[in-house]
């Protein structure tokens, strides 16, 4: 911001997150995926008023990864369907879920993603199109787990308490936890409410009230939600619905698209122009008028500071195999089989099964790992044999899950410590060697 940088790498957020008047060029290496975002990041160009240049550069492959991308943020029948199951679970026994007194439970979000067998960032997305629906009420966020240690004897502590309601509550909460001066506890909200009865929405406030007056250190470090579930939450027809709204925002997301690359393929003539034709885009109008810079509607492109006909082509990166095989599996720990690691770092979206094909699942599709392989010419089975090799070696550790929609085991890939390490540089990677069978 203070102009020592003549060139700098941003993402998409580049177009919200600066506020720069004397930038010359943006350039986008792909094209946005509606014509307002690209208007907010061009945008950037120019604002103290002088000559600046918004340059844009398109490939086909770019809508392809921005559909792709767009496709895996819809979750299938099965995943919404998990996703009710372990909400509807809450009430089971064994569930680390807690029933409250008005009927709201208390539940942790981490734990419904894996009960439910999807990633946390999806399980946030759910939630929220559950709660869309009606199907769920999401009530205040509290504390599940936390440490406490007083500064003062619990009774100069409470001694300080002036509502007593309050004071008799604080005496519970201490009492439950074994609490005393210079000793540290731990606070659980599902243990304490069975013990005491006391509603843990309740624990916070009072907590860190005694922490701001310097009588007790607190520390939360593991937040809950709460949730009334409705009645309807088990019907069927009510996951149609969402899926339903989930197919018009990608319709809506295709619309914008379309308009974008029909941005870009405006040609010269017919009194074509970039500026008028984002301006007549924005505003609803068809009458502004041809800029007479763009390489529309430009009487001549000899002044550009750039050649409207020239052609780049990058070169191929290498990819190691070792590394992208462990970063996958660290991004995704303890979830996914190795044949499904496999299939998504080649950009393959289904896998076999004991004869049966099966989808891989929204998470998987949506991975960033997703297709990181494609193209480099690595085979099925070179990244079988590589998976095999990095588990002997001790940087990957095969464990047995089961998945919570039918009981069925499998087996799920981890990462282990020495993998993290080989991640960090400081660990040395299995050499990958191609065997020569003579006949």
């Amino acid at each position: 911001m203070q102009g020592e940088l003549d060139v700098v790498v941003a993402t998409t957020a580049f177009g919200m997150g600066v506020d720069k008047a004397e930038i010359r060029f943006v350039l986008h290496y792909d094209h946005p995926a509606s014509l307002e975002a690209y208007a907010q990041e061009a945008g950037r160009a120019g604002r103290d008023g002088n000559e600046a240049y918004a340059i844009l550069l398109s490939h086909s492959q770019t809508q392809s990864t921005e559909r792709f991308i767009a496709r895996q943020g819809i979750p299938d029948t099965r995943v919404l369907r998990a996703y009710q199951h372990a909400l509807l679970a809450t009430d089971d026994e064994g569930s680390s879920s807690v029933r409250l007194a008005d009927g709201m439970v208390l539940c942790d979000p981490d734990a419904l993603a894996n009960l439910a067998h999807i990633e946390p960032t999806q399980a946030r997305v759910l939630l929220f199109s559950f709660e869309e629906a009606g199907l769920v009420q999401r009530g205040p966020d509290c504390t599940l787990e936390a440490t406490m240690l007083l500064n003062q004897p619990v009774s100069t502590v409470l001694a300080t308490i002036v509502d007593d309601e309050e004071r008799t509550r604080a005496a519970s909460l201490f009492d439950s936890l074994g609490a005393a001066q210079d000793m540290q506890v731990s606070y659980r909200a599902a243990q304490v409410y069975e013990q005491t009865g006391i509603d843990p929405r309740t624990i916070d406030a009072l907590l860190v009230r005694l922490a701001e007056r310097d009588l007790l250190l607190y520390r939360a470090y593991h937040r809950g939600i709460t949730l009334t579930l409705s009645e309807h939450l088990a019907q069927q027809g009510e996951l149609e619905a969402i899926e339903q709204r989930f197919a018009n925002r990608y319709a809506r997301f295709e619309e914008r698209l379309n308009t974008m690359l029909d941005y870009i393929k405006l040609r010269p003539g017919n009194h074509h122009c970039r500026s008028a034709a984002l301006i007549n885009y924005l505003t609803g109008r068809d009458d502004a008028p041809l800029c007479g810079k763009c390489d529309l509607c430009s009487p001549t492109s000899q002044h550009l500071p750039w050649d409207p006909g020239i052609r780049l082509y990058g070169e191929p990166l290498a990819v190691d195999l070792r590394l992208s095989i462990l970063g996958a599996v660290r991004d995704h720990n303890g979830i996914f089989a190795p044949r499904t690691i496999e299939k998504m770092l080649l950009g393959i979206p289904q896998t076999n099964y004991q004869g049966k094909v099966f989808l891989l699942s929204a998470s998987a599709r949506a991975s960033d790992h997703f297709g990181e392989l494609d193209g480099t010419g690595a085979k099925p089975e070179r990244v079988q044999r590589t998976i095999a090799a990095l588990t002997e070696g001790g940087f990957l550790q095969l464990n047995e899950r089961t998945l919570p929609s039918n009981g069925t085991k499998y087996t799920a890939i981890a990462l282990t410590q020495r993998g993290r390490d080989a991640l960090a540089g400081g660990v040395e990677l299995p050499e990958y060697r191609e065997i020569e069978v003579k006949l």
